[in-house]
């Protein structure tokens, strides 16, 4: 499609595949304030920024910025994720790359099961839809998401999440996969 790629206020964009604002530099995306998108899929430049409602649902990304009041919801995808400037969102799966950040006036609420702090279970995260506020500060968040993927967020690989940005929320454990895999006979899970 180009090296830039704008969803403008008022539009309603669905992407299912193909490689969007893929350029020579790394490309843009910008969606616009007023925007709803929905991505299915596809491969994203160097940077995507969220100004309006957006799912996203797979997907290979650079960095993705969610900022001016943005509403995101995170199904999946692979990306280095930037939230800021009163945006919120909900991550429930997806694959984060370094500098994980939740800044100042934003909130991130975040679907998973096994959650810890620094190795050990987190009081009060026991039943299915229960919901805790935390500040991770210099401590070692861990845990799956609903989609299955493990994750890690901690300073230590350069995260940050500022003080009342996170909320926890227990979902169901995802299914065990199968025990042994066969590739390529079986089909590899992604």
């Amino acid at each position: 499609m180009g090296s830039q790629f704008r969803a403008w206020d008022g539009s309603n964009v669905e992407i299912h595949d193909g490689n969007i604002a893929v350029g020579p530099f790394g490309g843009f995306f910008h969606i616009h304030e007023g925007a709803t998108v929905t991505i299915h899929n596809g491969a994203f430049g160097g940077s995507t920024n969220i100004d309006g409602v957006t799912t996203i649902h797979d997907g290979d990304f650079g960095r993705v910025n969610a900022r001016n009041s943005a509403v995101v919801e995170i199904n999946g995808g692979r990306m280095q994720l930037d939230v800021e400037d009163n945006a919120t969102t909900t991550v429930r799966g997806g694959a984060f790359g370094q500098f994980f950040t939740v800044q100042d006036s934003s909130q991130l609420t975040l679907h998973g099961a096994d959650l810890r702090l620094n190795g050990q279970p987190i009081p009060g995260l026991t039943t299915i839809g229960q919901r805790l506020q935390l500040n991770l500060g210099s401590d070692v968040l861990t845990g799956t998401l609903a989609d299955g993927t493990p994750f890690a967020f901690s300073q230590i690989d350069r995260d940050l999440i500022v003080p009342g940005a996170l909320t926890l929320e227990v979902a169901p454990a995802p299914p065990a996969g199968p025990p042994v895999i066969n590739v390529p006979n079986d089909p590899a899970p992604h």
